[in-house]
């Protein structure tokens, strides 16, 4: 469990098959005094207080009004990780499926905006995702959320220039640089006219 890109949010969604199981292991480690229990006894309280730090998913909103928004946002985003093309990437058994991350992802936005207080950020953060991870040449980035190498919080954490697919990137890179190398050209330019002598610059030609 350690090892697997699952949070709260997923434990809820599977609370039946994962979730209840690992808190009666938890429970059980507390009050036994066995090797067995000794050994379990720190990494299971590890995962309790990573969980606990972690926002309440979407099925645990008390506000149906919330509730209702965030099951939106989580289906949004989990189509968003399909992509487009639905490529066959997706389909790796070392991908988690798509339902599974994308209600991470929303629990992370909803904890990262502060829940109902800034869910105007929230919504815009949304919408910023859904449209980059959807992006037909974003295959990689689909990927690699899906099998645990870009993290939740990383993924979140992320501005619009950095999920761009990496062609998207470089280009952009490319034109700065560009830009950068014009201006330096220009204001080098400039300064040596204005260190010129006058005797150096063009003479004026009334006719």
């Amino acid at each position: 469990l350690k090892a697997l890109p699952l949070g709260r949010a997923a434990l809820w969604e599977h609370r039946r098959e994962i979730g209840r199981p690992f808190d009666q292991l938890h429970r059980w480690c507390g009050r036994e005094h066995s090797a067995s229990a000794a050994e379990l006894r720190a990494p299971t309280l590890a995962l309790c207080r990573r969980w606990r730090a972690q926002a309440k998913p979407a099925g645990q909103e008390h506000s149906q009004d919330q509730k209702a928004l965030r099951q939106r946002v989580a289906g949004l985003l989990a189509q968003a990780l399909r992509g487009i093309d639905a490529s066959p990437l997706m389909e790796s058994q070392t991908h988690l499926p798509e339902w599974l991350v994308a209600v991470e992802v929303e629990a992370a936005l909803w904890g990262l905006h502060g829940g109902a207080v800034g869910i105007a950020e929230y919504r815009q953060h949304a919408r910023m995702l859904r449209a980059n991870l959807t992006l037909k040449h974003n295959a990689d980035l689909r990927a690699n959320v899906l099998s645990g190498d870009v993290t939740v919080d990383k993924l979140v954490s992320m501005d619009s220039r950095h999920l761009a697919p990496k062609a998207l990137q470089q280009a952009r890179r490319s034109s700065e640089l560009k830009q950068m190398r014009e201006s330096t050209i220009e204001q080098l330019q400039r300064r040596h006219d204005d260190d010129s002598p006058p005797s150096a610059r063009s003479p004026f030609d009334p006719s």
